[in-house]
């Protein structure tokens, strides 16, 4: 099997509506980003790891944070994040791209490594993700590997705004012209919120991270504590996912 050279894109903000700064936001006595970016470093498939946020000064934090703990940093346009993946994948060499956003403090390196193995063990995939067509691990966990040549396909042939915001969207949309992987928990578990839009959901998770502090816990741990831990539910149920 050829290997081709994944690099893992984190797309990162300030400038989120319902909880501004977000990704720099405590959580386990570091920024929520290192925390990210720390989960997926245990990753065995990744080459290599960026962060991508936009040239705004808004976003000028994520920048300084990226430069001071030697964090890959790159930085595009604010609103077509499509343009930003594109040029990113380019300027670090990507045959293939994982797509992470850093509202997913939770991201689990086993799962990022079974949807990258998915598309290199096939190479007439254009993307694999964990979350198409049908979500089956907690919302939070979504993984998403494309082919560079996808994503320039994509970036050459779409103007829509919506559709270059949402980076890959296109694929979805148009899911009987690409060939799309599907990585399936063994049990549905997509009535779990565990991703960062407001700030229920990161006291949910800061809960998380004092309950295991440093260790390398996986999804799985996560799943187990959140059983036994009933009122976890309590502090984000009432929150509808934001609709792209």
């Amino acid at each position: 099997m050829n290997q081709r050279n994944t690099v893992c894109i984190v797309q990162a903000r300030m400038g989120s509506s319902r909880l501004p700064g977000k990704v720099l936001c405590d959580l386990g006595g570091r920024p929520m980003l290192d925390q990210i970016l720390r989960r997926l470093r245990r990753s065995q498939t990744l080459d290599r790891i960026v962060v991508a946020t936009s040239d705004l000064p808004q976003d000028r934090p994520i920048v300084e944070r990226c430069d001071s703990q030697k964090y890959d940093c790159f930085t595009g346009s604010h609103e077509d994040v499509l343009d930003r993946f594109t040029r990113a994948a380019e300027s670090f060499a990507a045959d293939l791209i994982v797509r992470i956003t850093a509202d997913c403090p939770l991201i689990d390196p086993s799962v990022v490594d079974a949807t990258v193995a998915m598309i290199q063990a096939d190479a007439t995939l254009n993307c694999a993700s964990n979350f198409f067509p049908r979500r089956t691990f907690p919302r939070g966990l979504d993984v998403e590997v494309v082919t560079r040549s996808t994503l320039e396909q994509i970036d050459r042939s779409t103007t829509d705004p919506r559709v270059r915001e949402h980076v890959t969207l296109a694929i979805y949309e148009n899911s009987t012209s690409f060939r799309i992987g599907s990585v399936i928990s063994d049990q549905d578990w997509s009535g779990l919120r565990w991703t960062v839009d407001e700030a229920a959901d990161l006291k949910l998770v800061q809960a998380m991270y004092a309950t295991f502090g440093e260790r390398n816990f996986t999804w799985r741990d996560c799943l187990f504590a959140y059983r036994h831990h009933p009122q976890w539910r309590e502090l984000n149920s009432h929150i509808s996912q934001k609709v792209a």
